[in-house]
């Protein structure tokens, strides 16, 4: 008898490795949700996505430094912050959500 528990098996990282992330379908046009710095809401609507941006630089430390690349109807392309947006749907789909405070005592 040995005076230490047999360590237990440990599957291989591949058999908890998750399923990769899908990529946004740069075919379909979406409605971005953002908010400006004052706060108030921002929607791009019927956008398409063309890629991401980073400004010249050491970026690492910059919360501003990603940046996405949308391209609006007219052919107009914007970059809005990575950090600005918070939903993004089909576009014409009215995506349903609550924005609500939480009250602390």
């Amino acid at each position: 008898m040995s005076l230490f528990k047999r360590k237990p098996e440990v599957p291989e990282v591949k058999d908890f490795m998750l399923k990769q992330a899908e990529s946004i379908d740069s075919d379909k046009r979406y409605d971005v949700y953002t908010h400006s710095y004052d706060e108030r809401l921002v929607v791009y609507r019927n956008v398409k996505f063309l890629g991401t941006r980073s400004l010249p630089g050491d970026n690492s430390y910059s919360a501003g430094g990603n940046l996405l690349l949308i391209q609006q109807d007219d052919g107009t392309e914007l970059l809005i912050s990575a950090f600005s947006y918070f939903c993004i749907c089909e576009h014409g789909k009215k995506p349903v959500f609550e924005i609500t405070t939480i009250d602390c005592v």
